[in-house]
């Protein structure tokens, strides 16, 4: 029989309750699977667990600061370490530590666990500006009931640029729900399933030409893609913002540094787009 396995879960300041609260749903498996779970909320509350080098599996989502500092003592000191899993689908912060780059542990990622998620916020963020939620929510404060014209979701086009699992629960609502006219934008068009691909009306490549010309008639252009040595500061003005319409709207649903902020922020200073809707930073 199997023994069971020792747990440490690093997740960050706000995470033992949280992460407990999850856990406590599903305790009777993970009493079948463990000798319990440890949890800390910082690199110094981790080094003060004595036994830290104990531990058979980490669960982390501590960033890139604490993530890679623990990664590396593990890798280090912990003749006991068997297996990492991110908490979050992002990794770039775990790999980024070269010793635990270079070792044989396992990594595993929360990979499609937030894709319904997301594509819920971006449905949010689509309805935000199309039916002018704030004016709306602030006539309401001044009771002012006016009539007032809205935009029709199902006459926008939405180009989702980094096409995998999250960007098509994106277009699988913004198509099906909304009958909006979808783009995605994938670095190997050949290489999406064929229920990916009834989500959207076209998928194109990521050469300048087939992504410019995607995005210069788009009505919502959403980023999700990774961050790796080619899409760091991929969303700029040069890339991006002055190749959209002055009505369009940017989205980044991906990760942060995708995108170049002080770019972005001047195409809305200079009415270049719209508007934004961030969920990274």
């Amino acid at each position: 029989m199997q023994s069971k396995l020792r747990v440490l879960s690093c997740v960050g300041p706000k995470g033992p309750a949280h992460t407990a609260s999850l856990f406590s749903r599903i305790q009777p498996s993970i009493d079948q699977h463990t000798t319990g779970l440890t949890f800390c909320k910082d690199f110094e509350e981790y080094e003060a667990i004595a036994d830290r080098h104990n531990f058979d599996v980490i669960l982390v989502q501590l960033g890139t600061t604490h993530a890679g500092a623990v990664l590396k003592d593990q890798v280090t000191n912990s003749k006991a370490l068997k297996w990492v899993h991110s908490l979050s689908s992002g990794v770039d912060g775990y790999v980024a530590c070269q010793e635990f780059r270079e070792s044989n542990i396992p990594l595993t990622n929360a990979k499609g666990v937030f894709s319904g998620i997301l594509g819920e916020f971006v449905a949010a963020g689509v309805l935000y500006h199309t039916k002018h939620l704030r004016r709306f929510m602030e006539r309401q404060i001044e009771h002012k009931w006016e009539i007032e014209p809205m935009d029709i979701v199902a006459n926008k086009k939405m180009v989702v640029v980094g096409y995998g699992d999250i960007g098509a629960a994106c277009a699988k609502i913004a198509k099906n729900g909304f009958d909006m006219k979808v783009v995605g934008v994938k670095r190997n068009p050949k290489e999406c399933s064929d229920l990916y691909r009834s989500y959207v009306d076209d998928i194109v490549g990521i050469t300048p030409a087939e992504y410019q010309g995607a995005i210069s008639d788009a009505d919502f252009v959403v980023g999700v893609l990774p961050k790796v040595a080619d899409t760091e500061t991929f969303f700029s003005t040069e890339s991006t913002f002055q190749y959209m319409k002055p009505s369009s709207v940017f989205m980044n649903i991906g990760r942060g540094p995708t995108c170049v902020e002080a770019d972005l922020v001047q195409a809305l200073k200079d009415k270049k787009i719209a508007g934004a809707v961030m969920d990274v930073f």
